[in-house]
């Protein structure tokens, strides 16, 4: 259809407001109904029709608002002020008498009084212009939302040991001195006590839907709290928005997919791209301060209850061992290489993602952590779907890890060569080899 959704999607138009709408509908349906009054009625009766349409008008107003709040929250009532409800009316009132004006003169040529056309397509101009005023205002902001930013979802993630409350996310385009704060749904209570995990304990929270930040966006300033560390992080840092891969999506919208921001201890921040398994850009050494004791229980009392704080605070107390000994994963440009012509791998690192895929996911470069376990299913013509699992040893890994960091550049790509002949799991880099030593590969099921 011509006036669908659909058809505004498409173009690039925001659909007509209720407001717009409404005011469409009010003019015709009005106009429809005094044409007969106008044509037998004389004025004194109209005022009197009209003053009685708009307090029941007013009256409708009312209506609707405590319906749709008692309809919200049944504790909620509402009443209109006497003034409010005076000024409902008169607008009302005169909204009537500008469409009387224009069905006197559509009852007039009916009459034969041609003469009077002209008044009425005046009026007829006059009558569409201020709905297509605010269409045209709101199309003007819907584009300038098209056209200046860049629709966007965001996973703020953390270490169940490591819960942070994040107070600020702000992006900013200091060219055009756009910016942007980004909202996140989930409470963080509901996430700390009941809420939504992964298989090793990584709290996550999401913007709210339809998250927008300036196109171009090259600043972020950001402002979190761990209450483990009693470190309350403020800074900011360069947006690296070449990273992203921005697309043109339907209804000329421009789309950034989704970006997860990890959060770690020591002051750090990993940006992801999930859907190409790149780690896009980090900050590191962002500014802190000590928070005391009283400042500490005030933030926490503003972002918890009484019950979530003696939650998390069972949470912490076993976590703060944890965080003494805190070392933060490299990230290394990663592919596979392994002795089996086709398979299905499920790789879960060391911060706890899991990246599934086949061959063609794996034999191409991506930029993430060092494997932790790795489910491999052979897919070859004579593996008979056969199933493994290597579990790795943590330590080892790491201490490789900090090893290929210092070997050559970090752009050089880091092989993981898995002999499932030999049971073996080797780190390629560059000419430079590491084979693990502490493996378990087990035969599945």
């Amino acid at each position: 259809m011509f006036f669908s959704h659909d058809f505004f999607y498409r173009n690039g138009l925001p659909y007509p407001s209720d407001f717009v709408s409404f005011s469409f509908l009010f003019v015709f349906a009005v106009f429809i109904i005094y044409i007969p009054l106008a044509y037998y009625l004389n004025f004194r009766w109209i005022m009197v029709i009209s003053v009685f349409l708009s307090v029941i008008l007013a009256l409708a107003i009312l209506f609707l608002r405590s319906y749709g709040l008692a309809m919200a929250d049944s504790m909620i009532s509402y009443r209109m002020p006497m003034m409010e409800f005076f000024v409902t009316a008169v607008l009302f009132a005169a909204a009537l008498m500008f469409v009387y004006a224009g069905a006197r003169e559509f009852a007039a040529l009916l009459k034969g009084d041609y003469g009077r056309i002209r008044i009425l397509v005046l009026w007829v101009c006059a009558a569409v212009s201020l709905p297509f005023a605010f269409y045209f205002k709101e199309a003007g902001v819907y584009r300038s939302i098209l056209n200046n930013n860049v629709m966007i979802q965001i996973s703020c993630i953390s270490g169940r040991f490591y819960p942070v409350i994040i107070r600020e996310l702000r992006f900013q385009n200091t060219g055009s001195g756009r910016e942007k704060n980004v909202l996140l749904r989930t409470g963080q209570e509901e996430v700390l006590s009941h809420g939504k995990y992964h298989s090793l304990g990584i709290v996550e929270r999401e913007s709210e839907s339809g998250t927008y930040i300036p196109y171009k966006s090259d600043r972020l300033y950001f402002e979190y709290y761990s209450p483990a560390e009693k470190k309350l992080y403020k800074d900011y840092g360069v947006f690296k928005f070449e990273k992203l891969s921005v697309e043109r999506g339907p209804g000329r919208q421009r789309y950034a997919g989704r970006m997860e921001l990890v959060f770690r201890p020591g002051g750090r921040i990993d940006f992801f791209d999930r859907r190409r398994n790149l780690n896009l850009f980090y900050y590191t050494d962002i500014k802190s301060r000590e928070v005391s004791d009283s400042e500490h229980k005030e933030i926490m009392k503003t972002a918890f209850s009484m019950k979530e704080i003696s939650f998390i605070n069972r949470i912490i107390g076993k976590s703060r061992k944890m965080l003494s000994g805190y070392r933060s994963p490299e990230v290394h440009n990663l592919k596979y290489s392994l002795d089996i012509e086709s398979y299905w791998m499920s790789v879960r690192d060391s911060m706890g993602f899991v990246t599934n895929g086949s061959v063609k996911t794996f034999g191409k470069e991506y930029r993430l952590y060092l494997p932790e376990i790795i489910t491999v299913t052979d897919k070859s013509p004579k593996g008979n779907t056969k199933k493994y699992r290597l579990i790795l040893d943590v330590q080892e890994s790491v201490k490789i890890s900090d090893k290929l960091a210092i070997k050559g550049d970090s752009e050089t790509p880091v092989t993981v060569i898995i002999s499932l002949k030999n049971r073996t799991v080797s780190y390629k880099k560059g000419s430079v080899l590491y084979r693990l030593k502490n493996i378990d590969i087990r035969d599945m099921k």
